[in-house]
């Protein structure tokens, strides 16, 4: 093989071994981020046993922004943190002023557009945020019980699991490159 044809080759098995490698990173993470807040549901001590209050269907659209593509300006802290608990904020406000029986519609369209003006404002668009209002309104009775709990627990310390399994990806990619440099100039030495 000519020599230039095998620095192609090389180049192209690096980054494909390079997408894996990113591939495994988003898939492991965002099973360790959902896995560990539903374990954390039930290791807490309620009265709801057969719903899953803690683990809400925007978690699932954070954790791919957040590990899918981690360097987006959606998955920084200030995004994720400030998106989730202003938008759930927002909507559990609106539940409370009593739109939640005849006019559903205007409280789950003023919920949406109300967290993305505040989002857009303060500067922490975070899409899935959006979804984090919307089921403060449209949730079971179990999140309405919650009332502004709902703002801590789910929504505050969710967003906060999933970026501390982030955070503790990145340190063990980053010791697992630490570790892989030294191998291979190790090998190139001799």
């Amino acid at each position: 093989m000519h020599k230039s044809l095998r620095y192609y080759v090389l180049i192209a098995r690096r980054r494909i071994a390079f997408q894996y490698s990113k591939w495994l990173f988003s898939s492991i993470g965002s099973f360790i981020g959902i896995a560990s807040i539903y374990f954390f549901h039930n290791t807490i001590k309620t009265e709801i046993k057969n719903d899953c209050v803690l683990l809400i269907g925007s978690f699932g659209a954070t954790s791919v922004i957040v590990f899918g593509t981690p360097h987006s300006p959606y998955a920084l802290p200030k995004h994720v943190i400030g998106g989730h608990v202003l938008s759930a904020i927002i909507g559990v406000s609106i539940y409370h002023l009593g739109f939640q029986d005849k006019n559903l519609w205007i409280a789950a369209g003023m919920t949406v557009a109300l967290a993305i003006l505040v989002m857009q404002i303060t500067h922490t668009i975070h899409p899935p945020a959006g979804a984090t209002a919307l089921i403060a309104i449209m949730g079971s009775q179990n999140i309405h019980k919650l009332g502004y709990w709902y703002v801590i627990t789910p929504v505050l310390s969710g967003a906060l699991t999933l970026l501390g399994v982030l955070f503790l990806m990145k340190q063990l990619s980053t010791y697992i490159q630490f570790i892989n440099s030294k191998y291979n100039n190790h090998d190139n030495s001799n």
